[in-house]
């Protein structure tokens, strides 16, 4: 180990030492989940405009998914694995057996044999429906005598069809100071306001109707968790790691629903609709200014004395591995 990585060590809390271990020794995997409520989702919103079939999506996605606690004191994942990827087959469908390149920023993905048969299934079921086959459909229909988007694509031009690069930033201090249920409500309010019958109207109604949706899923995500949290900590002996779990599930059970009180509770809430941003983003998600909207919450508790400073860098370092654990991928056969 360098000199460099000693020292960076010696910063960091025994705790986030041992989990940022454990993330480099787990290998990346894809969600499988994630392709089966994927596939099952748009089957059967097939009528449904597009907004709401993606908000139908995150409803079953956040109801569904497979949760779990680990020694991290902020819960919350996008994929049922520690370490994973959502798949993006609707963005790009070229994968196959004979070529397994997939594209993540997390590493190289591991996908089990028994897996296979599912991703081949979503792949068929795609293939001619993805945003990268309808561009290339359009692009030669618009430039017949034009080199073709694969061709272009290999000299970095067109990328942009299966690998959308630009990043969404929530206004997170909406988040922090009105709670989700503020945000509902804003949203019920500007619905029932809506003049009925216009096209303009139709797409607003449809993009606060998938909103109210995908708000109240969330809370429905963070519930879940608090159950969990509620059941680890009934069967747990260790007195610590027990007020811990109960500390998670009455956290869970007040954020995001509500605002934060606390610099701990305001982590976690922006954590929760973090998560949910990446899974609903075709794109990434940015954490803005995380120092503006987290410092009147830490100041607070110094104030009261109800955290320290090296409390504090422990949990932003606690949420930097947490945002480390999100990953995407795409399959693009090349």
């Amino acid at each position: 180990m360098s000199k460099t990585a000693m020292f960076q060590e010696k910063q960091r809390s025994g705790r986030v030492n041992r989990l940022k271990r454990e993330w480099h020794e787990t290998p990346p995997r894809l969600s499988m989940e994630w392709l089966r409520f994927m596939k099952d989702t748009y089957r059967e919103n097939a009528t449904e405009p597009p907004t709401m079939v993606r908000a139908r999506l995150l409803e079953n996605v956040l109801a569904n998914l497979t949760i779990f606690i680990d020694a991290n004191p902020i819960v919350g994942s996008t994929v049922e694995h520690r370490r994973g990827a959502i798949p993006h087959p609707e963005w790009s469908c070229g994968w196959s057996k004979e070529n397994t390149h997939s594209h993540t920023h997390i590493d190289e993905l591991f996908i089990a044999d028994e897996d296979l048969p599912l991703l081949e299934e979503a792949v068929a079921f795609w293939r001619g429906r993805c945003t990268e086959d309808k561009t290339n459909a359009l692009f030669e229909q618009m430039h017949p005598d034009a080199p073709s988007c694969a061709q272009l694509g290999q000299c970095g031009v067109l990328l942009l069809v299966t690998t959308p690069i630009i990043q969404t930033v929530v206004n997170w201090k909406k988040v922090l100071t009105l709670g989700l249920t503020g945000i509902i409500r804003e949203a019920e309010d500007n619905l029932r306001l809506l003049p009925v019958g216009d096209s303009v109207s139709r797409n607003k109604r449809n993009f606060l109707r998938a909103a109210i949706i995908t708000l109240r899923a969330t809370i429905a995500f963070a519930h879940r968790y608090s159950g969990l949290a509620s059941d680890l900590a009934a069967k747990e002996m260790n007195s610590q790691r027990k007020t811990e779990l109960e500390k998670i599930a009455d956290t869970c059970r007040w954020v995001p629903e509500n605002p934060p009180r606390t610099f701990y509770e305001a982590i976690q809430s922006w954590w929760f609709v973090f998560v949910v941003n990446w899974m609903e983003s075709d794109t990434g998600t940015g954490m803005g200014r995380i120092t503006d909207d987290f410092y009147p919450f830490y100041a607070e508790d110094k104030k009261k004395g109800r955290i320290t400073q090296e409390q504090a860098i422990e949990l932003l370092q606690l949420l930097f591995l947490k945002v480390s654990e999100c990953g995407k991928a795409i399959f693009t056969g090349q």
